[in-house]
């Protein structure tokens, strides 16, 4: 998951930084840092954080910053849907080993 990915889905649900924070268990700086690229997650925080993304429908896809919420393809540098987008879903058992 990217900053770009995680800050796209975040503002398609009308969340703020803290609501996803709380939604996943860490801190609304860590979702600010993250998303304004100051540091990297740690893992549990980026699996935490995906897991509350993915329960609300979207799926992370491979670059260019590809994002799909319930069966769209969202353009991520444009904060919308983008049916040109062609691009290959991370499978399941590797979703949950990435880093």
């Amino acid at each position: 998951m990217s900053p770009e990915q995680c800050r796209t889905a975040r503002t398609l649900l009308n969340w703020s930084r803290p609501e996803l924070a709380a939604k996943a268990n860490c801190a609304a700086n860590t979702i600010s840092n993250f998303e304004l690229k100051r540091h990297a997650l740690r893992i549990n925080s980026r699996r935490a954080i995906q897991r509350v993304l993915q329960g609300e429908g979207f799926e992370f896809l491979l670059a260019p910053e590809g994002l799909k919420f319930k069966g769209k393809v969202i353009d991520v540098q444009l904060g919308r849907l983008n049916p040109e987008i062609r691009l290959c879903s991370i499978p399941a058992e590797r979703r949950s080993n990435r880093r």
